[in-house]
């Protein structure tokens, strides 16, 4: 459980490939406010979903909820599924006949885990909550009633071996270190990086159909986290209280493994985030496109291109580095850290550009952007807004980066960083 919470939100990017997508159920957008559920749970809807269970000891759901988004749900047919060793020794795939549906780590336990708990849910749909990754999947059962489909939540018979609870009552939307967080009085429970849009689609999904358990199978950088729903009666949980509860809320935020760049500003907190990664857990692999990319676990470092070579230089320089942290500003602009301090050597292999970090200047643009440059008259970087370019100089700044380096045969294809010199 320590594992779950201390690295909540790194989950499979990739869905299960091999299903057929179908269309959820129609949904209205409705806008979200900060730091609160989404605009549709009314006082009225949370006391309902709140405050009793079922006869069947289940969290009652709330069917007609409205989500702030339309869900990602794809028809399943779990008794299909198997786990077998993928390309490589060392790695384990979730397949479906022939198809490979995803990458599952280097353990064979932990894929069989997966499957066996797909197989007790019996779910006839397969949801997924995520838009740059996916951070966490929930299973549906759809029936027909009066000639209408109804979804409920799955509930297995059985307790994973890494579960946590969800208290209905607390479980809201906040903002943590940078990042948007699912939490409840007790846990902070998913992780949902920069993306409140995700983080209230969360909310909503799991008081719509009532889920109270959390299970992590595998890996939180390569395995995948499940919502599911389990009668309120199967256990009972003792409750910090007083100075260790607040221990313990102090200790979970400390060791969230994403959060915010957290670089003071004068226009605010600064952009991006950034997440511990293990060098020796960094990988190469296709992608969906046929790509080489510069992965640890879930997440996409770079992207290469058609170029494996470029793809393994890279990785043996982020093992080489010992990096212990990426960050992305945005788009264009990331870079590693060493124990939350930025590299002070450029290695031979990269095309590094020196530049002055005292002269850097925010600049407007003919085309509605801003540009980083050095000086008045290099341009460094583009930003989309004028707050955006100077959180960028401001972190540029802090970290005293005076270097850009790429390694890859072009800027689209490459891993980009910036890295510090003092000279």
């Amino acid at each position: 459980m320590r594992r779950l919470l201390a690295s909540v939100g790194f989950v499979s990017l990739h869905t299960l490939a091999a299903l057929a997508q179908t269309p959820g159920s129609p949904q209205q957008p409705i806008p979200p406010e900060p730091g609160r559920l989404p605009a549709n749970l009314t006082a009225r809807t949370q006391q309902q979903s709140q405050a009793t269970t079922q006869m069947d000891g289940l969290p009652r759901p709330d069917p007609g909820l409205r989500l702030p988004q339309p869900e990602k749900l794809a028809t399943i047919d779990a008794n299909g599924l198997t786990a077998r060793r993928g390309a490589g020794q060392d790695r384990w795939q979730i397949a479906h006949g022939l198809k490979t549906v995803r990458e599952f780590g280097g353990s064979q336990t932990e894929a069989e885990e997966f499957v066996r708990l797909l197989r007790e849910l019996k779910p006839t749909e397969w949801g997924t909550i995520g838009t740059d990754r996916v951070v966490v999947e929930y299973g549906l059962n759809r029936s027909m009633m009066d000639g209408v489909p109804v979804d409920r939540a799955t509930a297995p018979a059985f307790t994973p071996k890494t579960c946590v609870f969800i208290d209905l009552r607390s479980a809201r939307v906040e903002t943590v270190r940078g990042v948007w967080v699912l939490r409840d009085d007790e846990n902070i429970l998913l992780n949902f990086g920069k993306s409140q849009a995700d983080a209230d689609q969360a909310i909503g999904v799991i008081r719509k159909y009532g889920f109270n358990r959390i299970a992590q199978v595998g890996p939180t950088t390569g395995g995948a986290t499940v919502l599911f729903a389990q009668p309120e009666t199967a256990s009972v949980r003792p409750k910090a209280t007083g100075g260790l509860a607040e221990l313990n809320r102090q200790y979970q935020e400390q060791k969230l493994a994403r959060t915010g760049l957290e670089v003071p500003t004068t226009t605010g907190a600064g952009g991006g985030e950034k997440f511990a990664i293990d060098p020796k857990a960094c990988e190469i692999r296709r992608d969906k496109g046929g790509h080489w990319v510069l992965a640890h676990g879930t997440e996409v470092l770079a992207n290469f291109g058609a170029s494996e070579w470029s793809a393994r230089d890279a990785l043996k320089l982020v093992q080489e580095q010992r990096f212990t942290e990426f960050c992305r500003f945005n788009a264009d602009v990331t870079f590693f850290l060493v124990n939350g301090q930025p590299p002070t050597r450029v290695p031979f292999a990269v095309s590094a550009v020196r530049f002055d970090t005292g002269t850097l200047a925010v600049k407007a643009g003919s085309n509605g952007k801003f540009g980083v440059y050095e000086g008045m008259g290099r341009l460094l970087f583009t930003c989309d807004t004028d707050k955006e370019a100077k959180a960028l100089v401001a972190t540029m700044q802090h970290y005293g980066f005076d270097t850009t380096c790429q390694m890859g045969l072009s800027s689209k294809s490459s891993l980009r960083f910036l890295a510090k010199t003092g000279r």
